[in-house]
């Protein structure tokens, strides 16, 4: 095994056990079959409840078989955006650009 497969599997085990600290079964599940609203908006409420990558959110929906595949597909490809940030309870989902160009959510009261 080269050195970069070697990192390759060490990231893959660390990302791993960051997403299930991050999301964990119990209530990532009890939250999602709580809510009647759209996958997508569902989807979009946990990530900035949780706090994590809109693909951490997407993979981890799927590996609890809580979205299928098509699902997973059609979240991946219809990201928030920022006009998704009003959530009406008084705080907002925002959506903010990394530098390298991707969206990133967190959670912030109004001021």
């Amino acid at each position: 095994m080269s050195m970069g497969e070697a990192g390759s599997e060490t990231e893959r085990r660390i990302n791993a056990f960051a997403v299930h600290l991050l999301l964990p079964r119990s209530s990532l599940t009890t939250a999602w079959n709580a809510s009647s609203e759209g996958i997508r908006t569902r989807a979009i409420r946990l990530a900035a409840e949780y706090r994590v990558s809109w693909s951490a959110l997407c993979a981890q929906l799927k590996n609890l078989g809580l979205v299928r595949e098509p699902e997973r597909q059609m979240l991946l490809e219809q990201r928030p955006l920022p006009s998704d940030s009003s959530n009406g309870r008084g705080r907002t989902d925002c959506c903010r650009r990394t530098s390298d160009g991707r969206l990133r959510l967190w959670l912030g009261w109004f001021v």
